[in-house]
């Protein structure tokens, strides 16, 4: 069995997401990385849908890495966190429908993101990367993890094995 450090920054996104007190916000994380394990010609094809309905609506795509001016970022902040909302409303409910559309919302609001942010041509590289990054944490002891976790755990971050 491999052991996975789990770690974020839990500071800043516990506090961006203060209302979701009470649920696992590493069971939302779980959940969110599941829907783009798979980046294929489905993702391209997502980010296509989307990049259709930013030119249709005049919304921005930077074909370009940027970060947008304050209001548009605070626009996409609060786009995730009213979809995060949803869906831990859904899962709390066990109502599927609700799950499902929160899931998808999130998904479109990813690839709106992803192309306000400049960042559609390197997104499967960028995915790719936390991916093999994520990966390569796997260890088959607890001996083999302890120096990732080290530097962490003296910040106070805590992490699941």
């Amino acid at each position: 069995m491999a052991i996975r450090p789990c770690g974020f920054d839990s500071r800043s996104w516990y506090r961006s997401l203060a209302a979701m007190r009470g649920f696992s916000f590493l069971l939302i994380l779980f959940i969110l990385i599941n829907i783009f394990t798979n980046y294929s010609v489905q993702e391209t094809k997502s980010l296509t849908s989307v990049a259709e309905f930013h030119k249709t609506f005049q919304h921005t795509i930077f074909p370009e890495p940027e970060v947008p001016n304050s209001k548009k970022r605070e626009l996409r902040v609060s786009l995730f966190a009213e979809e995060l909302k949803e869906l831990v409303v859904g899962i709390q409910n066990g109502d599927k429908v609700e799950i499902a559309d929160a899931l998808f919302d999130i998904r479109y609001v990813l690839a709106g993101t992803v192309l306000e942010f400049g960042l559609a041509d390197q997104f499967k590289s960028l995915f790719d990367e936390v991916q093999h990054s994520n990966l390569s944490q796997a260890s088959e002891t607890e001996e083999e993890v302890q120096p990732t976790l080290t530097p962490y755990q003296s910040q106070g971050e805590e992490y699941f094995l």
